[in-house]
């Protein structure tokens, strides 16, 4: 009898872990029952609202490294040529008449790009 004992004991322990883990999936599966109606519903509502919000990112991402790899806008880049051609001027010109002759110019160059 006393071979049989540790195999017992073994056994037993087992068997009291079981029934723990057991325990703990009926208390989880009574938590589950307990949520309110249509939380299924939800949930999956939610879950095809976050998957559109992740592709719209996704689109977002991959037009903006398209537009990164263009480089900057030609319009942009000529706008910045003229005011820094006119501000050169503006700054080496001390006279000041003809610094509102050049703002205004820089105002017609940025009407013409629009």
């Amino acid at each position: 009898m006393s071979a049989s004992s540790p195999r017992e004991a073994e056994l037993r322990a087992l068997h009291e872990a079981v029934i723990a883990e057991r325990n703990t999936c009926l208390e989880e599966m009574d938590t589950r029952d307990g949520l309110p109606e249509g939380h299924s519903q939800l949930s999956e509502a939610a879950h095809s609202r976050n998957q559109a919000l992740l592709r719209d990112l996704r689109e977002a991402e991959k037009s903006f490294k398209r537009s990164s790899n263009l480089g900057p806008n030609r319009n942009i880049v000529k706008l910045e040529e003229v005011n820094n051609e006119a501000f050169y001027r503006m700054t080496s010109n001390r006279d000041l008449e003809n610094h509102e002759e050049l703002i205004q110019n820089i105002g017609n160059n940025i009407s013409l790009l629009k």
